[in-house]
């Protein structure tokens, strides 16, 4: 596996869930997705940032439990962050370091910008910062579909595990 695949896979377990391994095995070509959904996205057509633009709070994602913890954030000049908390406990009165380490389990966090290509219902995260040093400079492919005030997120388009998320006033 390339090192750019090994990292989008990582990125995608941690996105996306069970469906991160089949979907790098389709990006290399050993699956179903059109060739023409894997082209780089490096334009947005006007007036398609503003139906993402805003804050969006994680509603429903089943690889973090019941209570999902994350924050999705858009502007219409094409930047973005992201960040998914797991359930966690807080820190002990004197944490050790694996206390620290168990803390930051399971976060994900990363900013940068974006791309929106319609046609193919696809936002692209251009990775500037992130919580894995290794994505900087990365780009990962989400296929959406907008709902009214609900964004759904898939890291492949046939993904059982989406991210739901809901535009905060």
């Amino acid at each position: 596996m390339h090192r750019r695949d090994a990292l989008t896979a990582l990125a995608m377990a941690a996105f996306g869930g069970a469906g991160a391994v089949d979907a790098i095995a389709q990006q290399r070509g050993r699956g179903n997705i059109d060739s023409a959904l894997l082209t780089p996205v490096t334009s947005t057509p006007p007036g398609v940032r503003e139906q993402f633009a805003g804050f969006w709070k994680l509603v429903t994602y089943s690889s973090h439990g019941d209570h999902p913890s994350g924050r999705v954030y858009y502007d219409v000049k094409g930047n973005m962050t992201g960040q998914l908390l797991p359930v966690r406990k807080a820190l002990p009165q004197n944490p050790a370091i694996e206390d620290f380490q168990q803390l930051n389990r399971g976060l994900v966090s990363y900013y940068g910008t974006y791309d929106v290509d319609p046609a193919t219902r696809r936002v692209v995260h251009h990775l500037e910062g992130a919580s894995n040093p290794a994505w900087v400079g990365t780009d990962f492919f989400r296929w959406y579909e907008l709902d009214g005030n609900r964004l759904t997120l898939r890291t492949s388009p046939n993904s059982a595990a989406p991210l739901i998320w809901e535009r905060i006033a």
